[in-house]
């Protein structure tokens, strides 16, 4: 963001983005852990990620609370307008990944085991692309880099991709296991958590997008 004639301002605004950051960052270690929970099956740790949701949600008010309080005393236009909205937006997609995360938890506390070898390991994989997406569209926000958010956006296609190789191998393996009705919901579910994931990923990817351009990304598209 340009620097203003008052530092107070500039201050209001960079502590807006490091909100935004620690968010970022403690909803990549709740998906790191969570996944590490369901990977060796710890119930106390994703009980511990269960836990660390509100820490995301009361980031998320505190977000809400400073972006009012500076639209109300700065009445920002142009470039400062869109920022501090889509900060709001940024961190509500925030707010749904960290929910997302604690629901595969949630999961976990259920699940007795990972009895499908090879659907864990698409499930590790994709939220290990998940996790990078997180990193990199942090990075595209605090340094307000459209292309480097672009390209996070792009990367969404890779999960999507894993996903339904993940469905498929899932019924595969679920056909050679008897009595596994309760492992292969919990499974689906986990994995539509981390496609969900990215896609509140690229939501923010477009927000970083319309900050620097004044546009959204996909009617750039609609253009062409």
């Amino acid at each position: 963001m340009e620097r203003h004639t008052s530092t107070s301002y500039d201050r209001e605004i960079n502590n807006l983005g490091a909100q935004i950051h620690a968010m970022g960052k403690l909803c990549e270690w709740q998906l790191a852990k969570a996944i590490k929970a369901f990977k060796i099956t710890d119930k106390r740790l994703a009980d511990e990620v269960i836990k660390a949701d509100r820490q995301v949600n009361e980031l998320h008010r505190k977000v809400e609370t400073d972006t009012i309080s500076v639209l109300a005393k700065r009445q920002p236009v142009a470039g400062d307008l869109r920022y501090i909205i889509c900060v709001i937006k940024i961190a509500s997609e925030f707010e749904r990944i960290a929910d997302y995360a604690a629901n595969i938890s949630k999961r976990v506390l259920r699940l007795e085991g990972t009895p499908f070898t090879l659907s864990t390991d698409y499930v590790i994989d994709m939220a290990r692309e998940c996790r990078t997406m997180i990193n990199s569209v942090l990075d595209a926000f605090d340094r307000l880099d459209e292309l480097a958010a672009v390209a996070v956006w792009q990367k969404d296609n890779d999960v999507d991709k894993q996903f339904v190789r993940f469905m498929n191998t899932l019924k595969r393996e679920a056909e050679k296991c008897e009595d596994s009705a309760d492992a292969f919901t919990g499974y689906i579910f986990i994995g539509r958590c981390l496609e969900r994931i990215g896609d509140h990923v690229t939501n923010i990817s477009e927000n970083i997008y319309y900050i620097k351009t004044g546009d959204t990304y996909l009617s750039h598209f609609d253009e062409l």
